[in-house]
């Protein structure tokens, strides 16, 4: 998916699951094994939101079964985590065919071949030519991260953390003064609220302003590997 049509579609990442409806919720919830979905919550990628989303959607007791689970199995590589988060993708990708479960026209599924291609990336190194991801400005360097803060204005860049992990937070928060990091927490929690096309629409302006600037050689990551 090219990042530079804002007329296109989101490619659907795991941590997207907290913007679909409770029925469909359920739906995944019964299709997906509960080993499979403890991995791929282990690394908090899809952050708060989605942790939240899970304790309305699951009993108390699945809910509190689920958390043991995830610290019975202790440390993985993160590897391992994405791939599991990618299988649940799959089976969110078929129940959609299936019409079994609803997903905003927004966004659109990666194919087979683009999670091989991206689990090999996450194995090797072998970066694959994909479109930007909010998670993707982890492994930004300081510089890189300001010249994307710069492209993209406060309202939209709230809207895309809302669905961010703490750690997508902190890089863009470490490169912003105090005052302004503080301002745009209240904003993020505010941004709640928005509808998911508002959301959609701030994330295609993102990757369209990350890819402009990788475009220029004005994105620089900090792991060699990824380069």
């Amino acid at each position: 998916m090219g990042g530079e049509d804002l007329k296109g579609r989101i490619e659907f990442q795991f941590e997207y699951l907290a913007m679909l409806d409770a029925q469909s919720l359920h739906v995944i919830f019964k299709a997906v094994d509960n080993r499979s979905l403890a991995v791929a919550l282990k690394d908090a990628t899809a952050g708060k939101a989605l942790a939240d989303v899970l304790r309305r959607n699951l009993s108390q007791e699945s809910f509190s079964a689920l958390l043991q689970q995830m610290k019975d199995i202790g440390s993985l590589p993160v590897s391992e985590v994405r791939k599991q988060q990618w299988h649940i993708v799959a089976i969110v990708r078929e129940l959609a065919a299936r019409n079994a479960v609803s997903v905003p026209e927004q966004f659109c599924f990666p194919s087979d071949e683009d999670i091989l291609q991206y689990c090999d990336f996450m194995n090797t190194g072998r970066r694959r030519r994909r479109s930007f991801k909010m998670e993707d400005i982890t492994l930004l360097d300081d510089r890189s991260i300001q010249h994307l803060l710069f492209e993209i204005d406060d309202a939209d860049l709230s809207k895309c953390l809302v669905y961010a992990s703490q750690k997508a937070r902190q890089a863009v928060f470490r490169n912003m003064t105090h005052g302004a990091a503080e301002q745009m927490e209240k904003t993020i929690l505010a941004a709640h609220a928005c509808p998911t096309e508002e959301i959609a629409a701030s994330l295609k302006k993102l990757i369209f302003a990350a890819e402009k600037l990788a475009a220029g050689n004005n994105l620089h990551y900090t792991d060699e590997l990824l380069k």
